[in-house]
């Protein structure tokens, strides 16, 4: 493939995420900014029980980026964890207005930090996605900037719309939410249109490689050799490593994606490994190049 043609193919996509990033932070700042003139007026609650909602959803937040983001990533693909994270901060806006015990604030609360701790993240992995190697810098600090300037119109449009009706700032927060998951969709359905993928869909499939390998190399109590596909090998070492904790399948352009990019990420064990020299050089090519069945 020629880099411009890919990189010419991106941008309508990165334009479409330096939206989603404005939207992103937009439907949040109506929660950011006016909730805390809304339990004020509603429950009567000050500064400290703000601050400790506040604080609860920071741990949410945090909790979620730290334990689950990955393995949801892993299951639905990052433009699928955005989309749920963007109707997960849509029903906690959407829910505020509705609550009348301070208990349900809460909850909707969480699901708020739910939805923002999984949609922050994907916003930038997906711009990591798209932009080249030579374009990260200034496509990543637009998707920034964009968000920035959503902390700055979010504030002054939901403030002046509170003031019209208390209800009405977190309803709108909460449709521009589910605008930016069918957003993100589209984004997604585009993608799979790139050229890269089309090239990958005309390739002629390849037929597994066999490697003969010392059980030794995949059970360290056994020295007996036996066949396996380079696909299996591949599998066994990662989980082996710590670095894969589920199944991979050659046939899926996902799973093929993933297992090149860990085997990048962990080339220097692959080249590590003991064993005999066809096989390590095998292994090294691997890395180098996307992976087929």
């Amino acid at each position: 493939m020629i880099q411009k043609e890919i990189d010419d193919s991106h941008s309508p996509l990165i334009y479409a995420m330096w939206l989603s990033s404005f939207l992103n932070m937009f439907a949040f700042s109506s929660y950011l900014s006016m909730f805390g003139f809304y339990i004020l007026d509603y429950f009567g609650y000050g500064s400290l029980e703000l601050g400790f909602i506040s604080m609860g959803a920071g741990l949410v937040t945090i909790i979620i980026q730290m334990t689950l983001y990955n393995n949801i990533r892993l299951k639905i693909g990052k433009h699928g964890t955005l989309i749920v994270g963007c109707l997960s901060v849509a029903v906690g806006l959407f829910g505020i207005p509705l609550i009348k015990k301070p208990a349900f604030a809460i909850a909707f609360v969480a699901f708020l930090a739910i939805g923002y701790g999984l949609a922050s993240p994907s916003v930038v992995a997906i711009l990591s996605r798209y932009a080249s190697a030579t374009n990260q810098g200034s496509v990543l600090g637009i998707g920034t900037s964009m968000s920035a300037f959503a902390r700055v119109a979010g504030p002054i449009t939901m403030g002046y719309v509170y003031e019209e009706s208390k209800s009405l700032p977190f309803y709108i927060g909460s449709i521009i939410a589910v605008l930016n998951a069918v957003l993100v969709f589209f984004v997604l359905v585009l993608n799979r249109r790139l050229p890269e993928h089309k090239k990958q869909q005309e390739d002629k499939p390849v037929s597994p490689r066999i490697l003969r390998v010392r059980l030794g190399t995949l059970d360290e109590d056994s020295k007996v050799d036996r066949e396996v596909t380079l696909w299996e090998f591949l599998l066994h070492l990662l989980r082996k490593r710590g670095i894969l904790k589920r199944d991979l399948h050659p046939e899926r352009s996902s799973d093929v994606e993933e297992m090149s990019r860990l085997l990048r990420r962990s080339i220097r064990p692959v080249r590590d490994l003991q064993g005999d020299k066809d096989l390590a050089e095998s292994l090294d090519a691997y890395t180098k190049a996307p992976l087929r069945a």
